[in-house]
């Protein structure tokens, strides 16, 4: 059985002097049988540092909420991020 569902996404990109600034959501709402929706939502945000070559350095930002008529998860996240460009 597959719910009727539907799906968002927006991604916004934008690199100011080296600065890369990047911003990522999803919205998944499906609505069940017993009139109820379920709304999935993520987002991403964060900024890097990157340079022609070297080292990449920067943060990222992370929530997640999954909502139902009974009941809200929410999950928060903080991450660095390292790469190396050659």
């Amino acid at each position: 059985i597959h719910y009727a569902s539907t799906t968002n996404r927006t991604n916004v990109d934008l690199m100011i002097s080296g600065l890369l600034l990047t911003y990522q959501n999803q919205v998944v709402e499906t609505e069940t049988p017993s009139s109820w929706v379920y709304k999935e939502t993520r987002s991403q945000g964060g900024v890097l540092w990157v340079p022609d070559n070297g080292l990449v350095l920067g943060f990222y930002f992370s929530n997640e909420v999954n909502e139902a008529e009974f009941f809200t998860d929410e999950v928060n996240e903080f991450s660095i991020r390292l790469g190396h460009v050659f």
